[in-house]
């Protein structure tokens, strides 16, 4: 035959939720009550002992929606003398500093974790490693045939069809600069931000300056 599970006493499972409550001394909901004893008593019994509480001003409740919080009488305990807060602020204050010094390591551990997840793996760095080696295998051909005599040189013709093409595509590039400028002044007139305009539009500016001649000193 079957045990029947003993009933709990009434006053007993009041006495548990008291001394939780005084102990914590902070506010739960019925359910985190529960859960937190361990399923001790049982929803419906303690639902009822935390309202016999409450009506007799053991504990205070405070009602949010449908949920009620429930948290001993504060009136219970006495006042902390002054040397008792002065204790208190001091941990505080230490407690507050700790939280600083663990967010700023925090914040340092996420910066070291962010830099290692943009690293180059190991086996991107083998190719990046093949490819410097045929790169420099390739100028080193390349500066043999130079030191030897064996490198073919351009002509002064071939020079001078460069050189134009090259003044070509310069004025090309200038004339379109202007050509830009101006139909960007027509667009963005009555705009009280042309940056944030530009922006929007997804416009780049072109940042080199036309004035200066990137080849002027080696020609």
């Amino acid at each position: 035959m079957t045990k029947s599970k003993p009933q709990s006493n009434k006053r007993d499972d009041e006495t548990l939720v008291l001394d939780y409550l005084r102990k914590t001394n902070r506010p739960y909901s019925a359910t985190d009550i529960c859960l937190n004893l361990h399923n001790a008593i049982p929803k419906t019994a303690l639902a009822k002992i935390l309202t016999t509480l409450s009506e007799r001003g053991e504990i205070r409740c405070k009602t949010y929606g449908k949920q009620s919080v429930y948290v001993i009488d504060q009136e219970q305990f006495e006042n902390p003398s002054s040397e008792e807060l002065a204790i208190m602020d001091t941990r505080i204050e230490e407690l507050r500093q700790q939280i600083n010094e663990t967010q700023e390591k925090n914040k340092q551990m996420k910066q070291a974790l962010q830099s290692l997840m943009v690293q180059k793996t190991t086996a991107e760095l083998q190719t990046m490693s093949k490819d410097l080696d045929q790169r420099i295998t390739t100028l080193n051909n390349r500066l043999n045939s130079l030191q030897s005599g064996t490198a073919r040189l351009i002509s002064l013709e071939e020079k001078e069809i460069i050189q134009k093409n090259y003044e070509h595509m310069r004025k090309m590039w200038k004339d379109r600069k202007t050509l830009f400028r101006n139909l960007w002044d027509a667009i963005s007139e009555g705009e009280s931000s042309p940056a944030e305009l530009k922006e929007r539009l997804g416009i780049e500016d072109d940042v080199i300056d036309f004035n200066i001649d990137p080849l002027s000193g080696i020609r």
